[in-house]
């Protein structure tokens, strides 16, 4: 999907040299007017990606001229409200070893679902940052436990560093099947792969999980195992999941590990 408004956006630079306001009307045609029909999220995050796309490629395109490049204001507040209330009736999420080590078990599985959850598991990335190209993964040398990696939801255009569940897959592995997932199940629309996704996990987990739950088990198996620095859950948190603010961070605390 980003490909293809990448493509669409630079042929639309190339030909009308647009001002702001034209590429505005161009991206709400492009990202929001989509036959798919996109959830509001999606939305948000497919604008995210955008600016990052054009602070990257188009320099003669001031930081002043990008925040004039956002989503309309109802579909932002929809989005806000939506969390708000989702916040104030979140209950408790629990899991046990029983289930971590279910979900270890799908490492050599050639069910892409199942290799799919693994990989969301042990990296704790979100269903669009394990699926599609955009998210480009790189390597350190000599290191077991961390890769670098394009992210949703972030105001730049940066490698960050993410941390891969120890014993548990080589990150050159891990690289290694991200991409020979990626290649099966490109042309599937990543809404779509959630649904999919979300019904495989709901039957085969537990109907409290959810590929959302999969990230937060991730945070909270890490914070009870490998917390070595002894970190308040939220400070913790906020970095392993690599969020900008700690009230992100928050919203993934109701998950508790079983011990």
């Amino acid at each position: 999907m980003s490909k293809r408004i990448f493509k669409n956006l630079d042929d639309f630079i190339e030909i009308h040299e647009p001002n702001i306001d034209e590429l505005n009307e161009f991206l709400i045609e492009e990202i929001i007017e989509d036959k798919i029909e996109p959830t509001n999220k999606t939305i948000l995050t497919r604008y995210s990606k955008v600016k990052n796309y054009i602070r990257e490629k188009y320099k003669e395109i001031s930081e002043a001229e990008l925040k004039q490049i956002k989503p309309p204001a109802e579909i932002v507040n929809a989005v806000l409200d939506s969390d708000a209330k989702l916040k104030e009736t979140k209950k408790n999420i629990k899991f046990n070893q029983k289930l971590v080590d279910k979900i270890l078990s799908f490492k050599e599985s050639k069910n892409l679902y199942e290799k799919f959850i693994y990989l969301q598991f042990v990296s704790g990335r979100r269903v669009s940052e394990i699926k599609e190209f955009d998210n480009i993964v790189k390597l350190f040398k000599n290191n077991q436990n961390e890769i670098k990696m394009k992210l949703n939801k972030k105001t730049h255009n940066n490698f960050e560093i993410v941390k891969i569940m120890p014993n548990t897959i080589e990150p050159a592995e891990f690289k290694k099947q991200l991409k020979k997932l990626r290649d099966i199940i490109e042309d599937i629309h990543t809404d779509d792969y959630t649904k999919r996704l979300n019904r495989f996990i709901k039957k085969n987990l537990g109907k409290d999980y959810t590929t959302h739950s999969l990230r937060g088990m991730y945070g909270s198996y890490m914070f009870n195992k490998h917390n070595l620095e002894n970190l308040n859950i939220n400070a913790y948190l906020k970095n392993l999941l690599n969020h900008d603010s700690i009230d992100s961070s928050i919203s993934y605390s109701n998950y508790q590990f079983e011990k």
